[in-house]
């Protein structure tokens, strides 16, 4: 019995789970079906885009709207109609076009055929007319089209069409006169348009029959055919022929940059991609030269074995588009096992194309990154070769690591574009070779207000000014006052920095110091008396000056310290502290006492390393602090 209950019992959820799974298979059947459906709809309507487009390719090779005004309406006389001239004026899809018309040369036979027509059309402009003249300036903007043909016509124009529509009324078949008159006054403005056929191609080759000078040069009334998302051929000016060819290049453009998962921020006209092959990237360059005038941002991976030859590509459409701002990732990796014959022979003059980037009097940054091997495959730019004194560059990141053989192209670069106003170099995680006079070809950017060093080694000193150069022998960034400073991993001179740090202390906007390994001795931010530093100073410093009534540090909005400072230098930030805005705030154990002088209520961010509970008690106090605003349920953000 028991058995027999099990064996029902398992044929049970064998039917329940056959009844499932043809269920499944059943909304899998209605999903294909529905996909199926969609797509005979989608081909469907190109079918149809494709037909109409074909047909009125065809059947409207010349301008299909256009009317009839005499040639002077101040001599004009009814009575004379026969002696009177008359031209036929073009009117593209949006306004009348630029074009002093056409002259009839048989009007009689002209109006009995195209009569109605032109009738229509001129109502429609007067009742356009009509709108424009009503129409408040609040408002004025919808109705964009209208107005902007109304524009174009002058106070005579208007007087023509008045008197050429009272003139076609009265020539008109007396049926089709009677009709019009009859028509109410308050009809609606949808029924202007309903009552108008539209001219289809025998009419239209057979106007050019009446036209008594012949249009030998095809210039169709300064008109250019364009075809809608749907297959309609419109008649444009050539501002609007462009305008469209602009969207529609645009449109294309978009489509290949959703192909390769790639991401457009139209509110940045910044452009995100990574390009997987050769053949690919040749495709996204053209269209890159040839339909996005709107990007001005790109940032592009190349992640393949790249060639010289895909370079100079990617180099001449960038001459050739409207892209300011280029971030360039090759995607090569640091450290990688390298065959013998690339070890020895790392490919002279393979990456030749990106120097020829400072050429590009358009480009304004550069970011390059995971190009390594840089300086042994590259040579220099001559300055004769820029066709221009110097290159047009403002900001140059190099992302990675420094090699030796990379100093001297980077330094020719650094001289090359003495506009430079923004320089970042180095890894974010390994340090650089030491290279040689790379702070001294710094020390000539005189516009540079923002310097980022990632895990940089000067040659020129070492840490603590032990062992290298005398301190005061040591470049100094000019004369420069920064307004951003960024020196993570210092290997540099420290006395250097703190020149440098303390120079632009009126200005810093940026201030971010991280230690390297051991620290030699304490920074110092600010001398004791520091209103008599700078006349202490070797003559071999370069001048620079400070007003008394300028408060050092007072402009930070970001402030990240993770290193060892001297007391003096954490007396003048517990006094500082409290009065400035900071958005971003970041300490380490060696100065963990700023917490308690720190003002949290706009910071958006916090960092804090090397803590344990007992170092963040102050933190905790702070924040949770009433005097500060906050509560324990407004958490700020930090990161250890």
């Amino acid at each position: 019995m028991m058995r027999e209950q099990a064996a029902s019992k398992e044929r049970e959820e064998r039917m329940l789970q056959e009844q499932e799974e043809s269920k499944a298979r059943e909304e899998k059947m209605l999903i294909i079906q529905q996909e199926t459906i969609d797509r005979l709809v989608v081909n469907q309507q190109r079918v149809d885009t494709i037909l109409v487009q074909n047909y009125e390719l065809h059947e409207y090779p010349i301008p299909r709207l256009f009317v009839i005004l005499p040639e002077s309406y101040e001599r004009w006389d009814p009575r004379s109609f026969l002696t009177e001239r008359f031209r036929i004026k073009v009117k593209n899809s949006i306004h009348l076009a630029s074009h002093e018309g056409y002259e009839i040369s048989r009007p009689t036979d002209f109006f009995d055929r195209y009569g109605p027509y032109v009738l229509g059309m001129l109502k429609i402009l007067k009742h356009c007319l009509t709108v424009a003249s009503i129409v408040t300036p609040a408002t004025q903007g919808s109705l964009d089209d209208v107005v902007r043909g109304v524009e174009s016509l002058t106070k005579s124009t208007l007087e023509a069409v008045e008197m050429s529509i009272g003139f076609l009324e009265q020539k008109l078949d007396n049926t089709k006169a009677l009709d019009e008159k009859g028509d109410r006054e308050d009809r609606k403005e949808e029924d202007v348009f309903e009552r108008l056929a539209a001219l289809e191609g025998a009419d239209l080759r057979r106007l050019d029959t009446f036209l008594r000078n012949k249009d030998k040069d095809k210039i169709l009334g300064n008109l250019y055919r364009i075809t809608t998302e749907v297959g309609h051929v419109k008649w444009v000016c050539f501002e609007h022929y462009r305008e469209a060819y602009r969207e529609t290049a645009m449109k294309a453009f978009l489509q290949a940059i959703e192909i390769n998962a790639g991401v457009y921020d139209s509110r940045l006209t910044r452009l995100t991609i990574c390009l997987k092959s050769s053949t690919t990237a040749q495709d996204f360059f053209k269209r890159i030269a040839n339909q996005a005038p709107a990007v001005a941002g790109l940032d592009v991976a190349l992640d393949w074995k790249v060639t010289t030859s895909d370079l100079t590509l990617l180099v001449e459409s960038l001459a050739k588009s409207n892209i300011r701002y280029l971030r360039l990732d090759l995607k090569e990796k640091f450290g990688e096992d390298r065959s013998r014959r690339e070890a020895v022979l790392p490919g002279k003059g393979k990456y030749q194309p990106i120097m020829n980037l400072l050429v590009n009097r358009k480009l304004q940054g550069l970011v390059i990154s995971n190009m390594y091997h840089f300086g042994l495959r590259t040579t220099q730019l001559s300055p004769s070769s820029l066709q221009a004194p110097v290159s047009f560059l403002r900001s140059f990141h190099y992302l990675q690591v420094v090699k030796t053989t990379d100093g001297p192209r980077l330094i020719g670069i650094l001289s090359l574009c003495p506009g430079l106003v923004d320089v970042r170099l180095g890894s974010f995680n390994y340090f650089s070779d030491p290279c040689s006079n790379l702070s001294r070809a710094m020390d000539a950017l005189s516009k540079l207000e923002s310097l980022h060093l990632h895990y940089m080694i000067s040659k020129d000193a070492t840490s603590g000014g032990e062992g290298g150069q005398d301190a005061a022998t040591c470049p100094s960034y000019g004369i420069n006052r920064l307004r951003e400073f960024v020196c993570i991993g210092i290997s540099f001179d420290i006395t250097l920095l703190e020149d440098v740090t303390w120079r632009s202390s009126t200005l810093l906007q940026v201030l971010a110091l991280h230690k390297a390994g051991d620290q030699t001795r304490p920074f110092n931010l600010c001398p004791v008396d520091y209103k008599a530093a700078f006349s202490q100073l070797s003559n071999s410093s370069p001048p620079y000056y400070i007003a008394p009534s300028e408060q050092p540090f007072s402009k930070l909005t970001h402030l990240d310290l993770k290193l060892l400072l001297t007391k003096p230098s954490m007396d003048h930030l517990a006094a500082v502290l409290p009065r400035i805005e900071l958005v971003h705030f970041g300490v380490s154990g060696e100065a963990k006492e700023l917490l308690k002088y720190v003002n949290y209520t706009p910071l958006k961010s916090i960092s804090l390393s090397h803590m344990g509970d007992k170092d963040l008690k102050p933190f905790y106090d702070a924040v949770f602090s009433l005097d500060h605003g906050f509560t324990p349920q407004q958490p700020l953000p930090f990161s250890s």
